[in-house]
């Protein structure tokens, strides 16, 4: 007999007040640092923390009801991907919280990983897309390296298999992906060659 064992993503509504996910938004930051940077900066590390010390709950909580897997949320860390705060270092205040979850994890033979936001896009084709989702993806790794976790391997391996596919990928994208032959007056290069329309 196959006995499969889920998870689930992020929050569970049995525990109350354990959101991992509390966030300040970048006008709520922006307002707070016209006054105080500092301040401001000291604000978003708090509520990471908080998230930290919530996906801690979450963690014992699925452990008292032998769950042994769980996505952690995106929105752990508020802004830290954001363009604007490229100077924050964000990793240092919650080091300790971060080792916390990964010796919990190990000590009960937990798999985490992260549940990317619906905006995270590696296959888009605009640019700006891409570069918003390799920095959540980095800020995803960062946060497994810290928490030790032997997922951070097979989250590489992912993004490395998704550029190699990208760029071993042959078939239509564009109208200039189309080139005339003998075979037809529109042959379709694609990855299992000549496709006639």
């Amino acid at each position: 007999m196959t006995l499969v064992r889920l998870g689930y993503v992020a929050m569970s509504v049995h525990l109350v007040n354990a959101s991992p996910s509390q966030t300040v938004t970048y006008k709520q930051f922006s307002q707070m640092a016209a006054i105080d940077r500092e301040a401001a900066l000291r604000r978003l590390e708090r509520v990471a923390q908080s998230n930290m010390d919530n996906c801690l709950r979450l963690l014992k909580h699925n452990v008292a009801h032998d769950i042994r897997f769980f996505r952690l949320s995106s929105r752990l860390v508020p802004l830290a991907t954001h363009e604007e705060l490229a100077d924050w270092q964000w990793l240092s205040p919650i080091r300790p919280q971060l080792d916390q979850l990964g010796q919990f994890a190990a000590r009960h033979s937990m798999r985490l990983d992260f549940h990317p936001d619906h905006f995270v896009l590696i296959n888009s084709p605009k640019t700006e897309v891409l570069k918003h989702a390799l920095r959540v993806l980095y800020m995803h790794y960062l946060l497994l390296k810290n928490m030790a976790i032997a997922g951070v391997v097979g989250l590489m391996t992912a993004i490395g298999l998704a550029f190699l596919l990208e760029y071993l990928d042959n078939t239509i994208k564009t109208e200039q992906d189309v080139e005339p032959t003998a075979q037809s007056d529109h042959c379709f290069k694609g990855r299992y060659g000549c496709l006639a329309n």
